[in-house]
């Protein structure tokens, strides 16, 4: 989401100064936003599959992990969750999403059968997050592209037909 907004800010900063320019970064922010929209797509069929052949079973948080990313220095917080799968082996899995859990919480957990490594915890936002996140800058983008696309061809439109008036 904060590459979208970056790249949207940048834009429409070259583009305030680049007459000639942009509708190609119109056009550009409009690709963006069809790449954005197809990975909506892609992580949403992805997300859809993986509920319907995952395992369901309680499981217990164990950790809450702080995290800082050492490139901008976040602080980010990873549940750290164990369950049996249906064999009765032991996980233990870290979760890169946080959400409103507590140490000793039990939790629901959906895991593949064949990699019970990829669980995820049965919230909403932990199994749909991509998709929505995906969607939401997909849409950012290819409004703000269309937008400033049309912005360019009635502005052509309109000097091109000032050009063209009679002069009195």
């Amino acid at each position: 989401m904060e590459y979208t907004l970056f790249i949207i800010f940048w834009a429409a900063i070259i583009s305030l100064g680049l007459n000639k320019r942009r509708p190609l970064i119109a056009k550009f922010i409009i690709a963006l936003g069809c790449v954005s929209l197809m990975a909506t797509v892609v992580t949403y069929f992805y997300t859809r599959h993986f509920i319907s052949h995952a395992q369901r079973t309680s499981g217990t948080v164990v950790e809450i992990r702080e995290k800082t990313d050492a490139a901008n220095s976040i602080l980010h917080y990873a549940i750290i969750f164990r369950f049996q799968d249906a064999s009765g082996l032991p996980h233990t899995v870290s979760s890169a999403v946080f959400a409103s859990v507590h140490v000793g919480d039990s939790i629901t957990v959906l895991y593949p059968s064949d990699d019970p490594g990829n669980a995820r915890i049965d919230r909403f936002w932990q199994v749909w997050r991509l998709p929505i996140l995906f969607g939401i800058g997909g849409g950012i983008e290819l409004s703000v592209g269309l937008i400033v696309l049309y912005w360019c061809m009635t502005k052509a439109q309109f000097g091109r037909q000032r050009q063209n008036a009679p002069v009195a």
